[in-house]
């Protein structure tokens, strides 16, 4: 006999007919993370602080932020996979409740799956107005990268501070990439990623974990070199010209001559990366969309290179 504890619309827990309510209800106290992974009941809604970012894009790119955190704080052995699971199903929940335009999603599915580079620019060209959500989503997945390279550049300063900045930023860069392409790989695998006790199984299964972390690894060190590169040269364009032409190199053209090299150095990683993980460049859509989305950054990353 088994004595049953029913969670209502999300299933039952079963126990030994011999169960006390006290050890039934210190197992499902302790085991409250696995029990809602395994049942998909809705877990913990996210605090306040992020909600306060401006943009609905941006929140949403620093919830990817989170989620690769999550993944790496269990590559790194200090989180285990059920906290891990229930963590990431809160930040899946919150980007779920962030509204996006339904034009816009369909817009960059349809430059992602295109087959070639100029589809994918057509079809970009009938929205235009898609590229503010992709760039606010851009700075918001790399908005923790950004803020630990520019601190270490700023501790430093000078080509000694750019060299850290640089290392930083592309160790962070990769990191995130490194995460979030776990989760993507068990996306392309079949895995169902918004099922909690699917996730946590494919996080348990060795083989599929490898599988994953094989594919993360080819996307993630690329991306990251590139990124690397793009924020030890920031601002050296300008430098040079100021330098060796004497050209008096206003703030707006010097934010345009750097898009261009940071813009390029995204899509170049982009590109390396899928050629590593896939083999060839399958969407050279997302080697547009992610020039585009890289070329603001820089900005920033010129700023802290000209202190």
């Amino acid at each position: 006999m088994v004595k049953l504890v029913d969670i209502g619309q999300y299933g039952s827990l079963s126990f030994d007919d011999d169960a006390t309510d006290a050890e039934i209800k210190t197992y499902i106290d302790d085991n409250h993370k696995e029990i809602s992974n395994r049942l998909n009941i809705p877990p913990e809604p996210v605090g306040p602080l992020a909600k306060m970012l401006p943009f609905n894009s941006v929140e949403r790119g620093f919830r990817n932020a989170q989620i690769a955190f999550n993944m790496l704080q269990l590559e790194l052995g200090i989180d285990d996979i059920q906290n891990a699971v229930y963590d990431i199903r809160r930040y899946q929940q919150r980007q779920a409740e962030i509204p996006i335009d339904r034009e816009d999603a369909e817009t960059l599915q349809k430059v992602t799956e295109a087959d070639t580079l100029g589809g994918a620019m057509s079809a970009l060209g009938d929205n235009l107005s898609v590229i503010g959500p992709l760039i606010g989503e851009s700075i918001g997945t790399y908005l923790p990268t950004l803020a630990v390279g520019g601190g270490a550049a700023l501790a430093t300063r000078g080509l000694l501070g750019s060299i850290v900045g640089a290392l930083t930023t592309g160790s962070g860069s990769g990191a995130t990439e490194y995460g979030l392409s776990i989760v993507d790989a068990f996306n392309e695998a079949g895995v169902d990623i918004n099922d909690g006790g699917e996730l946590a199984d494919a996080l348990s299964d060795e083989d599929k974990l490898a599988e994953a972390k094989e594919f993360a690894l080819a996307r993630g060190v690329p991306i990251g070199a590139f990124d690397a590169v793009a924020f030890g040269s920031a601002g050296l364009l300008t430098k040079a010209l100021k330098t060796s032409a004497k050209v008096n190199v206003g703030k707006k053209t010097a934010a345009a001559m750097e898009f261009v090299p940071a813009a390029g150095f995204g899509s170049l990683g982009e590109a390396v990366a899928q050629i590593q993980s896939l083999g060839e460049i399958k969407s050279p859509g997302a080697v547009a969309l992610e020039g585009i989305a890289e070329g603001p950054l820089s900005l920033v990353e010129v700023g802290l290179a000209g202190l």
